[in-house]
């Protein structure tokens, strides 16, 4: 009996490093499983975002002088719409939009602390990074806006018929979402925090250039207060002035009538 028992304890023994083995060989295969389920993750973003922006760029280019519309070009890293593209499709809703001239809003979209990240991991990471946030903010608006990159870790969306700033709120809180959940690339997780600025047509100013600018000083007022949005308003001092030369006119007024 006691030899039948430690036949058996040496067998068991001897099947331990093999069941070691077999789930070391099972967890690397799992780990890789993993891996190419990501990169598979992140290649089905960009063909989403390819083809969300193909469909931005031919409902933008309806109109009688199809033949002759401008080339669209992209951005080379993440196949969005660049600057000068962004700036041909506001120009198409402008008209588009005509008499009425309301509508069209633009969200600046910048990220803190994201040259940290190329510093300590490599452009190959950060490049990743860019490549997901692209994919992340074109998923999560509609297909009549445009997602463009205006370099570096700035991008810009240009929304239409969004007539309130309720609506615009929803949104900002949605992108927000979208693009500060956590991201995987290999074996390193980030999360990163954008600060997001809305400058809204024609209330902020009435062309592209002019919208941006807006929408990048209120981007950098919601980095400076944390509060992961912020619509553009006019500076204090500006507000100032004008309160300090509306409280003038009605002294003067005021000493006219006596």
């Amino acid at each position: 009996m006691n030899d039948r028992m430690n036949w058996l304890h040496r067998e068991a023994a001897a099947d331990v490093p093999g069941d070691h083995r077999t789930l070391e060989q099972l967890q690397l295969t799992l780990a890789r499983e993993v891996e190419r389920r990501r990169s598979l993750e992140v290649e089905a973003s960009n063909a989403r975002a390819a083809l969300a922006l193909l469909r931005a760029q031919l409902l933008g280019g309806r109109g009688p002088v199809v033949a002759h519309r401008r080339a669209i070009t992209t951005d080379d890293l993440t196949g969005l719409a660049d600057r000068a593209a962004l700036l041909e499709r506001f120009r198409l809703l402008a008209e588009r939009h005509g008499a009425s001239r309301s509508g069209l809003a633009m969200v600046v979209v910048a990220f803190e602390g994201f040259a940290a990240i190329k510093d300590g991991h490599g452009h190959d990471i950060s490049d990743a990074l860019l490549r997901v946030v692209a994919a992340r903010l074109v998923r999560a608006l509609r297909c009549d806006d445009l997602v463009s990159r205006l370099g570096g870790d700035e991008f810009a969306c240009l929304l239409c018929d969004m007539p309130n700033r309720d609506m615009l709120s929803h949104l900002a809180c949605k992108l927000f979402d979208s693009v500060a959940a956590p991201i995987s690339i290999g074996s390193l997780q980030f999360t990163l925090r954008p600060s997001l600025g809305i400058a809204i047509r024609p209330d902020d100013g009435d062309d592209a250039p002019t919208l941006l600018d807006c929408a990048k000083a209120a981007s950098q007022r919601a980095r400076r207060q944390c509060s992961g949005y912020a619509f553009y308003d006019p500076p204090l001092a500006t507000l100032a002035a004008n309160a300090g030369g509306r409280t003038a006119d009605h002294r003067q007024s005021a000493l006219g009538q006596r």
